[in-house]
C-alpha cells in the first residue's frame, strides 16, 4: 500500500527527531538476516535501551539533511539499511558486534556520535573497549594490589622477628 505525501513527511519528521536526539547512530547492512534473526536483534537492543529501524537509503538522505548532518559521506552504507539509534556510546557498538559473531549476515557499515562520522574500523575499536565496570575493576586492582604487598612485606618482617624469637626462647 503506497503511502500519502503526508504519512511520508510524517515519517521523516520521526525519523530525523530520532537521528538528532541520538548519540549513536549505526548503520547496518541486514541482508541474509531472518525476519526471526531481526526480532531477536530488536529485542537486544532494546534491553540495551536502542531502537532498530529498517529504513530506505532516500529516506536516511533526507533525515540527515534535515538533521544538519550534510557531511556524512551516504555513499558508505548499501541499500539495505538498518539504524541503530542509542543514547549510550559502547554497550550497543559490544552488542551488535556480539550479534554479528552468530549471524554474520549483519554487518556495520558506519555510524555518527555526536554528529561525528565514525568509520566501520573505528566502530570495531570502539567494541573492544572494556566495559565500565571492567575499568573500574582494573583501576582498583591496581590500587590495592602495592597496599597488600607492602602489608605482606610489613607482616613477613614480623612473623620473621616472632620466628627468631620464638627460636631463642621457645615457649613452655
Amino acid at each position: 500500500m503506497a503511502k500519502t505525501k503526508k504519512e511520508k513527511e510524517t515519517i521523516l519528521k520521526k525519523l530525523t527527531e530520532a537521528i538528532k536526539n541520538a548519540k549513536l547512530v549505526l548503520f547496518t547492512n541486514y541482508v541474509g538476516l531472518r525476519v526471526k534473526e531481526t526480532g531477536k536483534l530488536r529485542c537486544l537492543l532494546q534491553e540495551k535501551g536502542c531502537q532498530y529501524k529498517v529504513v530506505k537509503k532516500t529516506l536516511i538522505k533526507l533525515a540527515l539533511e534535515e538533521a544538519g548532518l550534510k557531511d556524512f559521506e551516504i555513499e558508505k552504507i548499501g541499500m539495505a539499511n538498518g539504524l541503530v539509534l542509542a543514547q549510550d556510546e559502547i554497550e550497543p557498538i559490544k552488542a551488535i558486534f556480539e550479534f554479528s559473531k552468530e549471524n554474520p549476515q549483519l554487518e556495520i557499515q558506519a555510524g555518527l556520535f555526536e554528529g561525528k562520522s565514525l568509520s566501520k574500523e573505528e566502530i570495531e575499536f570502539i567494541s573492544k573497549i572494556p566495559s565500565r565496570e571492567q575499568l573500574l575493576s582494573q583501576v582498583v586492582y591496581a590500587v590495592k594490589s602495592p597496599l597488600i604487598r607492602l602489608l605482606n612485606s610489613l607482616q613477613f618482617n614480623q612473623r620473621k622477628f616472632v620466628y627468631l624469637l620464638s627460636s631463642i626462647h621457645p615457649v613452655k
